[in-house]
């Protein structure tokens, strides 16, 4: 009967309220904070990831589109000016002028 009197009391007692109450929306806030923070961290994360790739990917199209370009310029210089000139202009090795001229054959 005594620990339900004192529960009573307590419950009625304005500092201890106060103090379930304030603790109670501290936590709540900690927890708001760290959930807020996660999910804005986890969008930032993936956005940068998205643009991360996003400019990888284009970086690397570009980079072939260039290189395909070169390739398509070596063909038409290898037949008309030869393997040694087709490199000059276009950069590419000998060795990889004379893979593209014999796959053309």
């Amino acid at each position: 009967m005594a620990a339900v009197r004192r529960v009573e009391d307590l419950s009625t007692d304005p500092n201890f309220i106060g103090y379930y109450d304030e603790k109670e929306a501290m936590q709540q806030d900690l927890d708001d904070m760290w959930e807020t923070g996660y999910d804005e961290g986890e969008k930032k994360g993936l956005e940068q990831g998205l643009t991360q790739g996003l400019k990888q990917g284009m970086k690397q199209g570009l980079e072939r589109g260039a290189h395909e370009k070169q390739i398509e310029i070596a063909k038409k210089l290898i037949e008309t000016d030869g393997i040694e000139k087709a490199s000059l202009i276009t950069g590419l090795s000998i060795e990889e002028l004379q893979e593209i001229k014999d796959t053309n054959k």
